[in-house]
């Protein structure tokens, strides 16, 4: 059965469990990454169904990490949901870097899932 994969990008190690508790209680494949650097190159070696990333992080925050998926043919079309803390600023900011999606934190789960599924592929092979 086809599992849908996210690409969890999120420097805080509290939240990177708790949301990878979550989602994989909900049937969600989950992979890791710390900075937009890091995801970069999870990205390129397993292409996820969708990027899920917070936008304040060290080394490359979540608006360059999604601007630099836009700009590559490969990665241009990877669903992408933002997240942050920082008000909607930073939110706009994402929106204008491509992000499909964007939510704010705190979220509720529901929330969170309603993101997900809003830009996910159709569950495959089924």
């Amino acid at each position: 059965m086809w599992k849908p994969c996210v690409l969890l990008v999120e420097d805080n190690a509290d939240l990177r469990q708790l949301y990878t508790f979550f989602l994989a209680g909900r049937g969600f494949e989950v992979r890791l990454a710390e900075d937009g650097e890091e995801a970069l190159a999870e990205i390129q070696k397993q292409r996820p169904d969708v990027l899920l990333t917070d936008i304040a992080m060290p080394q490359m925050d979540g608006v360059e990490l999604i601007q630099r998926l836009r700009s590559d043919e490969e990665f241009a079309s990877l669903p992408v949901v933002a997240m942050t803390a920082y008000g909607e600023g930073r939110l706009t900011e994402a929106w204008a870097a491509g992000a499909d999606e964007t939510i704010a934190k705190p979220m509720e789960a529901n929330d969170l899932l309603t993101a997900l599924f809003k830009v996910m592929p159709k569950q495959q092979g089924n």
